[in-house]
Formats: C-alpha cells, sequence, structure tokens
C-alpha cells in the first residue's frame, strides 16, 4: 500500500506543477520483490532436492478459474484441490 499512496502524491504533485501535460511512470517492483509473507511460495528459496534453504512453504488452494489442461494433457479435476508446496520429511525418494 505504501507504493500506492506514494503514487497518488506524485501524481497529484505533477498535476499542480505541469497543468495539461500527460505522465508516463514506468515500474520495475523492485522494491515489491521482498514484500512476501515469510513461508510464501518464492523462486529464490526453492530447492531442487528435500532438505536445504527452502523454508516450510505453506500448502496452496488450486484456483476454481485455473485454465483448461493443453490438448491432449490429462488433469484430474484439480480446481478446487489443495496444493502442497513441500514435500513430507519422510518422503520415499530422496533424490527428488
Amino acid at each position: 500500500m505504501q507504493l500506492v499512496e506514494q503514487v497518488r502524491n506524485t501524481l497529484s504533485i505533477f498535476k499542480h506543477t505541469h497543468p495539461g501535460c500527460i505522465s508516463i511512470f514506468v515500474f520495475d517492483q523492485s522494491s515489491a520483490h521482498e514484500g512476501f509473507a515469510d513461508n510464501a511460495p518464492n523462486i529464490n528459496s526453492m530447492n531442487l532436492h528435500l532438505g536445504g534453504k527452502q523454508k516450510k512453504l505453506h500448502d496452496t488452494i488450486i484456483p476454481l478459474n485455473n485454465p483448461d489442461p493443453a490438448p491432449g494433457k490429462e488433469d484430474s479435476d484439480t480446481c478446487g484441490k489443495v496444493q502442497h508446496m513441500c514435500c513430507p520429511e519422510d518422503h520415499p525418494n530422496p533424490k527428488l
């Protein structure tokens, strides 16, 4: 919300200092890269194998409006179901 408030203030100032002009703002959102919950899925903290630096990520629900699978691909009606974001600690295949 801080960015939204800053943009509102900036637009007010711009309209006052540049009447009749059009402004263009470009954001790379780099300041938002750290704006995640501690257990949010984040590619920068995921592992290729069990253990390591990965935090215990929270499970998520596959949205009901999830797109249909690609033609020829199966989907076991995953919409609305839980998607686990971490392997269980007792997973039978440690080479994953």
